[in-house]
């Protein structure tokens, strides 16, 4: 039994050194304790972006030297903080993801804002803001007068003001002829035309007019969007570092975030540190009571083997108290 518990102890002394060997070659001590997250917790870190900063983890670990190593409430609390700074580190660094891509943003607009000024310097807005004017002014003076004087004539088309001109152009030659001989026949037909062409355009006058109201209409409000247009042109003209404000914030932003990452990075080294120290000297300590418990059956092991030598040369044996298994594991629990 004595050579029994004496292999147990050299087996756990074996176990320890190798766990302790295991801690201190270790990238990462939280690679030995399993995450697994508490109940609800999903459905919580879904309601807010905010709460996913909220470490939300108990550790499960297959090694019972962890297992008993953490039973250190100071060495539970330190395996917390460091999956909760892990957990902050990887929102800065999303954070830094989007303060890069805020970044792309702000040059692609900078680029994009260079170019617009350089299109925009091709159009003269003065020179097409009053030509429209002089369009909506001349409509404007049309439709009053339309209204005033009900006359289609004033709506006629290209082809109808030819119509028109060539109309008076022959009344005049009429009353010129008309000393010289018999104009009626002429005049009769000049005057049948005149009549068709007043019928038409008397008959479209109301359609004209509401065309040339919807005309100005549209009219004013290209006008109003040029005229918009040209006054943000004007404005992105003279100050053309409009976008020099967010850039500035989002180097700022880039600043803040990189000296946030370093600090986070320290301080997960520094507890990093803190842990690997307590598991050393937990580690030491268990040793040291392995290796006492395991002197202690040497001890009576041997002190067995003197009294069964007494007895072999005749003296009288004293019966030895064989440790447990109880009274060998009582000194690891």
């Amino acid at each position: 039994m004595y050579q029994q518990a004496e292999q147990w102890y050299l087996q756990k002394i074996a176990d320890i050194d190798e766990f302790a060997h295991t801690v201190s070659t270790i990238n990462n001590v939280t690679d030995l304790a399993s995450q697994a997250p508490k109940p609800h917790s999903q459905a919580l870190t879904q309601q807010s972006d905010a709460l996913a900063l909220i470490n939300t983890t108990t550790f499960n670990t297959d090694s019972p030297w962890l297992k008993k190593a953490l039973n250190d409430p100071q060495l539970a609390t330190d395996y917390h903080t460091l999956t909760s700074l892990d957990l902050l580190y990887d929102n800065v660094q999303k954070q830094h993801i989007n303060n890069q891509w805020l970044k792309d943003t702000l040059v692609l607009n900078t680029q994009r804002q260079a170019k617009v000024i350089e299109q925009q310097k091709q159009l003269a807005y003065q020179d097409i803001i009053k030509s429209l004017n002089t369009q909506a002014q001349r409509i404007v003076e049309q439709i009053e007068q339309a209204q005033a004087q009900q006359d289609g004539k004033i709506f006629a088309n290209q082809r109808q003001q030819q119509w028109l001109n060539r109309i008076n152009d022959s009344q005049k030659t009429l009353e010129k002829l008309a000393g010289q001989r018999n104009t009626d026949d002429e005049q009769l037909r000049l005057d049948r035309i005149k009549g068709v062409l007043h019928w038409q355009l008397q008959s479209t006058f109301p359609q004209r007019l509401w065309q040339h109201k919807q005309s100005l209409k549209q009219l004013s409000e290209q006008l109003t969007q040029l005229e918009l247009q040209a006054s943000r042109f004007s404005d992105l003209s003279t100050n053309p570092r409009l976008l020099s404000d967010f850039e500035q914030r989002q180097q700022q932003s880039q600043t803040d975030i990189n000296i946030i990452g370093d600090n986070i990075s320290q301080l997960r080294d520094k507890t990093d540190r803190e842990i690997r120290g307590k598991i050393s000297i937990f580690a030491q300590q268990q040793q040291y009571t392995l290796q006492q418990l395991l002197l202690t059956t040497r001890h009576q092991m041997a002190n067995v083997l003197e009294q069964m030598s007494h007895a072999d040369n005749g003296s009288s044996p004293i019966a030895p108290t064989a440790p447990t298994d109880d009274t060998a594991a009582k000194g690891v629990r």
